[in-house]
């Protein structure tokens, strides 16, 4: 699960190609680019030990609220940090702040990282799957249901990043090839622009390639 940080380095520029053909912004220099989420339990006290040692070492912490259909599933809190190098050295720094977490009294539930899609390095990796991030802007609570109908209508998953209340993010998560993952994703956003008045923004596609937990999210989403 990704809250979908302001700076996310995933991000795929829409520019009216209908062709499912990607444009991405900078490829080339974001291809070693990894991103950690390390999802994590606490109480208020534990919690607030991590965060102040998280913040020393520049990882932020992010809670994330889930729902399936229009049921609130669950928050999960979670490190968000973006480090560059290859998958051995991202997996040293995963190590390090696991330790973080786990002096400060925190449980670990599930290591998540993901990285651009066209990162070679993990081209030949088993188990990786393909997520989409979108964002919605909504109006009223006419037009989230209208949302939740979507979602469930094209097999997708709603959740919102706590400190981002104005935005919802529609989440698809399949183990398909590139291209036709993005045409996929590229259909809903026109399906949504075409009978519906509420604005996506922003498109994210990333690839996880270490999930040490998926059934985290099985009541949420699921490899399709």
């Amino acid at each position: 699960m990704c809250g979908c940080c302001e700076d996310c380095m995933f991000e795929v520029i829409n520019n009216g190609i209908k062709t499912g053909e990607m444009h991405i912004m900078s490829a080339s220099s974001l291809e070693n680019w990894h991103e950690i989420h390390i999802t994590f339990e606490a109480d208020q006290k534990e919690m607030d030990a991590i965060t102040a040692a998280l913040k020393q070492i520049k990882v932020k912490v992010i809670s994330v609220k889930s729902y399936s259909a229009d049921k609130y599933l669950h928050t999960h809190t979670m490190t968000s940090v973006k480090i560059k190098g290859s998958c051995n050295s991202v997996l040293e720094n995963t190590r390090c702040i696991k330790k973080v977490i786990k002096n400060n009294g925190g449980k670990i539930l599930r290591t998540k990282i993901e990285t651009t899609p066209w990162n070679a390095e993990i081209t030949n990796f088993k188990n990786t799957y393909l997520e989409s991030h979108i964002e919605v802007f909504l109006n009223d609570d006419v037009e989230e249901n209208l949302l939740y109908d979507i979602a469930h209508k094209h097999n997708g998953y709603i959740s919102k990043n706590i400190n981002k209340e104005d935005v919802l993010m529609l989440t698809i998560r399949q183990d398909i090839g590139l291209h036709s993952f993005n045409r996929r994703i590229d259909n809903i956003i026109d399906y949504i622009a075409k009978y519906h008045s509420f604005k996506t923004g922003r498109k994210i596609i990333e690839r996880t390639w270490h999930d040490d937990n998926r059934n985290l999210d099985a009541e949420w989403v699921n490899i399709t």
